[in-house]
């Protein structure tokens, strides 16, 4: 299968807690998407996919770090993903990465 994104994975890096974090993907071709479909329906959103500049716009609100979590380690490290079906039946997960820390 060739490849449809730059990149299908990303570390978005560390985070603060309770924030908006935006990124993107960028296909490397125009790509026929039916559907896309969010791990994490909470915490990412997504502008719909542009066919022309082929740019996926994410957004990601971390959330608070769990109480058993805030002294130690001190941060949560989350893994989200983002699944794309193609209208030829294809379907791929994006995968994002995230260390969120205290405010």
């Amino acid at each position: 299968m060739d490849m449809n994104w730059e990149e299908q994975s990303i570390n978005i890096g560390t985070v603060r807690e309770n924030s908006t974090n935006k990124f993107k993907y960028v296909s490397t071709k125009p790509l026929d998407i039916v559907n896309i479909k969010r791990g994490c329906t909470q915490c990412t959103r997504f502008k719909p996919y542009n066919k022309k500049t082929g740019i996926l716009e994410v957004t990601f609100t971390s959330a608070y770090i769990p109480k058993q979590l805030r002294i130690t380690p001190g941060f949560q490290m989350v893994k989200k993903s983002i699944t794309i079906t193609h209208a030829s039946g294809e379907v791929e997960t994006l995968i994002f990465t995230a260390k969120i820390i205290k405010k």
